[in-house]
């Protein structure tokens, strides 16, 4: 009960400090305002192209409800308003009889419009039309989704009443000109406004009762017609009374009185304005799913009352109309005054609140602001009655989320609510006493308009609202306090238990408010694109009176400037929502039950319509059943509209979409205009009409569905005009009004008949229009077959229109065909053969060619009058059929999969990802020719990883990429290629079953400008930046996974290897030269997956799948030989995927790991820091940004495909892209700006789209257009070497003496090593001695090797040098030292065991200040300000105490090593296994036994 009773407090603290937020319009007080950006009477929003336009509002000023009116026109003929007749009371006996409620004591004298509707709906067409609408039952209604709806008003019935009579109706008093309609009525005046309330209560009242009051038949369901009824009542008397006094009423300003948007609305002020203004201020937030109830409820209410009910399809449309409301709508007038204090003045001292004029106002305000109730002229309340209305909010904050928590006092709550509303508001005699019909009592006339008056006289006080609400609030305030003592308190006992390591958590792409204080915020703005998506005819579009061009890379569609280059790019988020919401007929949003039958039957009946999709019900069982992936989906189609207005883009996979972009430059690219989602498994093409009106999608084989959308040309709206099925089509195009389908052995013509546009006629009164319900079942697309006769094995690869009843048609083998379709005949025919397969071809109209392109040839043109004649009478394809194109054949190394024209130039996308493009020369008399104009390359496979230029040589390049077929491309950082290289792979030694070699690794040697390569065999390259290999060594069994450089001087670098066969490998890499310098095995049980140096070159990391990190030294002995030392092993919880180093932390490395966590670790093993992801992260990679040298983490995600950055420090997400399918690799280039400053620029390159993405990681660009330079360059044709077949495997595992004399030089520096080094037991030695496997053929040193000085390289340098002094070695055995050693050390066991203890707490607390003071150095260089004299006094006090301490320990330490003859007893101890078993080694070898006594350690054996 305690812990409920704190979780309720802490609820009701933060809902409170959450209305007082939204209540003073804080939320955006710290928020990065956007350039559209709205605040409104304290409610800001993001205005955007989804809500309405100032000319969509105006058109609905002029829509009003016609059948309603035309109704009404009917009952006054058979019933006039004035008359009494005896059927009307005999009608509403009749309704009592079947259980509708009525009052009391029905009056048949008033005129019931309900009862006259219902009674001669059979009699009359358009009273039936109106009946029949009523009691239809629309597809969307769920009636279970409805009655959680009206649980919903009752579940928050307080909150909900004040803010409909507050904000809704007194708010809504700021429309000027709604207030012109309602002052014309008379039923706001002070001594009718009370009434006129209650009985708009009573309607909501009456559609919330139950379900069946709602459904036809039942009371609300009567009252909302009812309602309608009134509405044209009202709106034909005014524009009545305006025609016969001009000046009455002004309908061209105003609108008709009651149209369409005054009726939305007046449902939004119900709804939306409930939802998202007067419950959040007043501390209360519902539910999504509570949301969804509600609105549905009052869309049928909209539905019934004749309103526009799309506009309330989705919480996010109806929001977005409330906020477009508030914009644009609410300005007060004198009239919005003078109704606003005649409602107050009504309500003061009424029961049952008995509320104060203060109070009432007080009201408005904590619900309107301020600033709406300052221009409504309402007065200021005291500070007494601000407390009071405060007390109110807790009170419903602790009653509303109480109940609402328990479901048995939630339900009783809901029928005790239902029960007291009916009760007060209607049968009570301060109510309304009885129910109302809603007749045409307040009747507009000339001399009527609502004028100001006084207020009526109160009833006396009661002690009501008042008290109560300052009771609540006395109890908040205590609460508060005493939740807050509680927070505080738990917060102090965790803040106490946390150690010292973070753990954070990065739900979204906001950056944490937790992190550091230095975060910066960086922006992922897009660039470049280098490379397009598959070699596919729907890729590539272009629209010729834009002068620019589309291509699909991975999820993301390029716009390019046919001159200049410039790209845009769009892209949609899978949760993106459209400006226009376009409801899917096939695959709804939200199905109901019985979607999947009443779609089915309401599909056509002829035999091509689109049964199979009409049946499809989006509730069986599929992957991914419930939601959509968030995951990005490649892009597989691009059309552009022949205006350039529209880009349409289609995606891949199950339930793709069609976004719809608006291509102007105020255009957002993220926001589609619309979003189409009637495929199900796949789109494969899309065009635009040649008047930009129609949009024609065609699906994938396993989607088969043929779509046509009407596009609105103001809006860009769609909407789905016709269907069938179409399982064998490529692609499409359009043949003037026809759309034609081609693919494997199919041709075929659709067509449908465009509706005809009707003269514009003035909207008037009088206007009778047929007002029959049009059907939402979309028209079935008819189509038709070409019968191909001799091609009816060819395989049609694209098509393109040259007439409005023409076309030309390729085929795969190369033959060239027309479609002549005049006078309907669909008549194909051969005219032309190609030697070449033919894959693409478009329109030239102003050369009045066409040109065609394919596999292994250039773009050729071929005029539009040699198919003109063709079609002349008198032609047979007999005639042409063997006629081959004019012109030379040419012939090019790669193929062209796409082919556009736009403004004289030709746009060809090839197999291997480029484009090329070319310039149409025109010469009088001759054919038009294509002269290559610019040539844009990209890799012609997966791009496997991105290689950074180093600045230690001379920049040639800013970064190469390497695909996995071997290509390799330089390139600068304006997307211009500077280079290409290719690297010979052999595939002999792939494995068995699998023929094929790929690249995996490429690292770039700076000093030397070579390069280090690895492929799948296990064969690492050294080869020239030409592709020329000098060495090729194969150094592992199987695939090379990473390789890392160091370099040590100008000639000379050391790499590092490792791969599947879990073996390191070390080489000393030259210009020419490749030798291996070590093989480290068996230090890893698993795939060793990463390397890297670290600290100088003097630390060599490995990583591997089995959860472990090994730590080796590096050492060197005075014959330059360098060899790796295992020093540590750190074991891991998970297995690691990534690791990278930290700038200007050499001791500590960045790791991810498949526990979705991405963590600093030292290289002791100390997790310093872990921070938890959604996702696990592939890859990571450091870079640095400028100015302030900040280090940013970059990171990608294969399970989502995301591209992050992240702070270092606080691992806060600081932006995130879900646009390249399937990253590979990241890079961070440094490149200079036009200011001379270093800039940081990112990489990434796509495995599965084969496209390289430049990145801005600076402030957004106002333009973010990007202009590419630089000619194109040709492929090299490097001199291959001779196939590596036969090459074997290399391996140098250092011998057990060899391992021991380098661990002896390790030791003797150990005094001088950094915190990295540990002491090397006697225990230790001989473990690691027995794992490397010793190779039979490894060297043994020769004779007296092992006695010569040796002099090792100091932990973190470079490079060795040879005229270091040199230390003697070590002495014989004496006879006496090891006795007299043992008895020195032998010791009681709990004696040394507690100093052995003592002492590992001392080096573990000196190893954790060192650590300490490192951070403090870091925190002090960063940090703006200085110490306090204080501290720094404090500081260098107990500094200097430490030191004193320090140096007599050190002292002793150096008498205890003298008097142990300069060494410890592990130095001798390894000093003398080292020499027997270099003893052992030389009895094996014969020359030892001819050298006789030449042995110098004879005298030790």
């Amino acid at each position: 009960m305690l812990e409920s009773a704190v979780f309720l407090g802490l609820t009701l603290l933060i809902d409170c400090i959450q209305s007082l937020r939204a209540q003073m319009a804080w939320q955006w007080l710290f928020c990065r305002k956007k350039p559209g950006t709205c605040t409104k009477y304290g409610y800001t929003f993001e205005a955007g192209p989804q809500h309405l336009s100032k000319d969509d509002t105006a058109d609905m000023k002029m829509e009003f409800d016609r059948l309603g009116e035309m109704a009404l026109n009917r009952l006054n003929v058979l019933c006039p308003p004035q008359a009494s007749t005896r059927q009307s009371f005999e009608a509403s006996k009749n309704l009592a009889a079947d259980g509708v409620q009525q009052s009391a004591s029905p009056q048949p004298l008033k005129r019931d419009l309900y009862l006259l509707l219902r009674d001669h709906a059979s009699q009359d067409e358009v009273l039936g039309q109106l009946w029949a609408e009523s009691n239809a039952i629309p597809s969307w209604v769920c009636w279970e989704q409805i009655e959680r709806g009206q649980d919903v008003f009752y579940r928050y019935g307080g909150p909900a009443l004040t803010g409909l009579a507050f904000q809704s109706l007194l708010g809504g008093m700021g429309a000027t000109r709604v207030v012109e309609t309602l002052t014309r009525t008379g039923g706001f005046s002070t001594k009718v406004a009370r009434h006129r309330l209650l009985e708009t209560t009573q309607h909501i009242l009456q559609c919330t009762r139950d379900l069946r009051s709602i459904q036809p038949g039942g009371a609300g369901h009567a009252s909302s017609i009812r309602v309608r009824l009134l509405h044209a009542a009202v709106r034909q008397r005014i524009v009545k009374l305006a025609q016969e006094k001009p000046g009455y009423y002004d309908v061209q300003s105003l609108g008709y009185p009651i149209n369409d948007l005054d009726c939305v609305a007046t449902i939004g002020a119900f709804s939306a304005t409930l939802i998202w203004l007067s419950l959040p201020r007043q501390g209360i937030w519902l539910r999504r799913k509570e949301i969804e109830d509600y609105i549905a409820l009052f869309r049928y209410v909209a539905y019934l009352t004749g309103t526009p009910h799309e506009y309330f399809e989705s919480p996010e449309r109806t929001k977005v109309v409330m906020e477009t409301l508030l914009r644009d709508e609410i300005n007060p007038s004198a009239t919005s005054r003078i109704l606003a204090s005649n409602v107050l003045n009504s309500l003061e001292g009424q029961p049952p609140t008995f509320a104060s004029r203060s109070f009432l106002e007080a009201n408005c305000r904590w619900l309107n602001g301020n600033e709406l109730c300052d221009e409504l002229g309402l007065g200021r309340p005291s500070l007494y009655h601000w407390m009071l209305m405060a007390g109110q909010v807790f009170f419903f904050m602790a009653i509303c989320y109480t109940y609402r928590s328990i479901p048995i006092l939630d339900r009783r709550k809901i029928a005790a609510s239902r029960r007291i509303m009916w009760s007060v508001i209607v049968e009570d005699k301060q109510g309304l006493g009885q129910e109302t019909v809603f007749d045409f009592k307040y009747i507009p006339n000339l001399s009527k308009t609502t004028k100001a008056e006084k207020g009526r006289c109160s009833l006396p006080d009661r002690g009501g609202i008042e008290q109560r609400n300052l009771r609540a609030f006395l109890l908040g305030c205590i609460g508060m306090l005493g939740i807050t003592w509680i927070a505080m308190r738990c917060v102090m006992a965790w803040h106490g238990r946390t150690s010292g390591v973070m753990v954070s958590e990065n739900p979204s792409p906001c950056p944490s408010s937790a992190g550091s204080s230095q975060t910066v915020a960086v922006s992922l703005i897009l660039e470049t694109v280098l490379g397009s998506t598959g070699p596919s005819i729907n890729t590539l579009s272009a629209a010729v009176d834009a002068r620019c061009f589309a291509f699909c890379a991975g999820s993301i569609v390029v716009l390019s400037d046919i001159h200049s280059l410039g790209q845009r790019f769009f892209y949609a988020k899978p949760d993106a929502l459209p400006a226009h919401l376009t409801p899917s007929y096939y695959n709804p949003a939200t199905p109901t039950k019985a979607t999947g039958s009443r779609a089915l039957a309401n599909t056509p009946t002829k035999d091509d319509s689109l049964l199979s999709l009409a049946t499809f019900d989006s509730n069986v069982d599929h992957p991914g059943k419930g939601k959509v992936s968030h995951r990005s989906r490649s892009v597989t189609s691009v059309a552009l509209s022949p205006s350039g207005k529209y880009l349409a883009i289609g995606e891949v996979g199950y339930h793709p979409r069609i976004l719809v972009f608006s291509t102007a430059t105020s255009a957002s690219p993220d926001i589609p205009v619309a979003c189409l989602t009637e495929h199900t498994f796949g789109v494969q093409a899309i065009a635009f009409s040649s008047d930009s009106k129609w949009l024609c999608s065609v699906g994938d084989l396993h989607d088969g569905g043929l779509f046509l959308w009407s596009i609105n040309p103001k809006t860009g709206a769609l909407k789905l005009n016709s269907s069938n099925r179409c399982t064998t089509a490529d692609t499409i195009a359009w043949m003037g009004a026809t759309v034609i389908t081609v693919g494997t052995r199919h041709v075929k013509v659709w067509r449908f008949e465009p509706p005809s546009s009707p003269a514009k006629c003035r909207r008037t009164l009088d206007t009778v229009t047929d007002l029959s319900n049009a059907s939402p079942v979309p028209r079935t697309f008819a189509g038709r077959n070409v019968l191909l006769g001799e091609l009816r094995d060819a395989v049609f690869t694209c098509a393109v229109a040259i007439a409005e009843d023409a076309a030309v048609l390729c085929t795969q083998d190369g033959a060239v065909c027309l479609l002549d379709d005049a006078h309907r005949s669909q008549r194909i025919c051969q005219i032309a053969k190609r030697d070449h397969s033919i894959t693409c071809a478009t329109l030239d109209p102003s050369s009045r060619v066409v040109w065609l392109a394919g596999k292994g040839m250039e773009p050729e043109a071929l005029p539009l009058d040699f198919f003109f004649a063709a079609r002349a009478p008198s032609a047979t394809s007999e005639q042409h059929k063997d006629l081959h194109l004019p012109g030379e054949q040419r012939k090019k190394q790669f193929s062209f999969s796409a082919i556009c024209y736009a403004d004289n130039r030709l746009v060809c996308a090839d197999t291997s990802h480029g484009m090329s493009i070319y310039e149409v020369i025109s010469c009088p008399g001759q054919a038009p020719e294509a002269s290559a104009f610019h040539q844009l390359l990209a890799h012609n496979s997966a791009v496997i990883g991105v290689v950074v230029s180093s600045g230690r040589t001379v920049k040639d390049f800013d970064f190469l990429t390497y695909s996995a077929k071997g290509n390799i491309l330089y390139w600068s950082w304006d997307g211009s290629c500077t280079g290409a290289c290719s690297v010979p792979l052999d595939a002999s030694l792939a494995l068995e079953g699998d023929n094929s070699n790929e690249l995996r690794v490429v690292r770039h040697l700076p000093t030397t400008n070579m390069l280090l390569t690895g492929d799948r065999t296990g064969i690492i390259r050294l080869l020239d930046t030409s592709g020329l290999v000098e060495v090729a060594v194969r150094g592992h069994d199987g695939e090379v996974y990473n390789l890392t450089v160091h370099v040590i001087d100008d000639d000379q670098s050391l790499s590092a290897s490792c791969g599947r066969d879990r073996t390191v490998q070390i080489f000393r890499v030259s210009k020419n030269e490749c030798s291996l310098e070590q093989s480290l095995i068996n230090e890893h049980a698993g795939p060793i997956r990463q390397v890297e140096f670290t600290n100088g070159g003097s630390i060599l990391v490995s990583m591997s799948s089995d959860r472990t990190l090994v730590i080796h030294q590096r050492v060197t002995r005075t014959d330059d030989s360098i060899a790796f030392v295992s020093t540590r092993t750190i074991h891991l919880k998970a297995s690691p995927t990534s690791m990278t180093l930290i700038p200007d932390a050499p001791s500590s490395l960045l790791l991810s790991t498949l526990d979705r966590c991405f963590r600093t670790i030292s290289l002791e093993g100390n997790t310093t820091q872990t921070f938890k992801e959604s996702v696990i992260l592939s890859r990571l990679t450091v870079g640095i940004l400028h100015p302030g040298r900040t280090a940013v983490l970059a990171a990608f995600s294969s399970a989502d495909g995301s591209i992050r950055l992240y702070d270092i420090e606080s691992g806060s997400l600081l932006a995130l892209f879900q646009g390249q399918t399937a990253v590979s690799d990241l890079g961070f280039v440094q490149v200079s700006g036009t200011s001379g400053m270093i800039k940081t620029r990112l990489v990434s390159t796509g495995a599965s789209d084969g496209t390289i993405m430049l990145w801005d990681l600076t402030i957004p660009p106002q333009d973010a257009t990007k202009h590419l330079g630089g000619n194109g360059f040709s492929n090299m044709d490097p001199s291959k070497p001779k196939p590596p077949s036969s090459m074997r495997l290399v391996r140098r595992v250092l011998s057990k003496a060899e391992i021991a004399s380098f661990q002896r030089s390790l030791k003797e520096k150990s005094d001088d090593r950094n915190s990295l080094s540990r002491n090397l037991s006697p225990s230790r030695l001989r473990r690691k001695a027995s794992r490397p496997a010793i190779s039979g053929g490894s060297e043994v040193p020769e004779s007296g090797a092992c006695s010569k000085n040796h002099t090792s390289e100091m932990p973190g340098q470079d490079s060795v040098h040879g005229d270091r002094p040199k230390r003697a070695s070590p002495p014989p055995s004496p006879r006496v030292s090891l006795q007299s050693r043992t008895r020195r050390s032998s010791l009681d066991d709990r004696d040394q065991h507690t100093a052995t203890k003592y002492a590992d707490n001392v080096d573990g607390t000196a190893r954790q200040i060192s650590n300490m003071l490192q951070d403090f150095r870091k925190m002090m260089a960063r940090s703006q300000r200085s110490l306090s004299i204080n501290s720094t006094q404090a500081l260098k006090r107990q500094l200097q105490a430490t030191m004193d301490a320090i140096v007599p320990q050190e002292r002793q330490s150096d008498r205890t090593r003298d008097q142990m003859g300069g060494e410890s007893f592990d130095d001798y101890l390894a000093t003398m296994i080292d020499q027997r078993l270099a003893l052992q080694s030389r009895k094996e070898d014969p020359s030892y036994l001819t050298s006789g006594s030449s042995n110098p350690y004879a005298s030790a054996g």
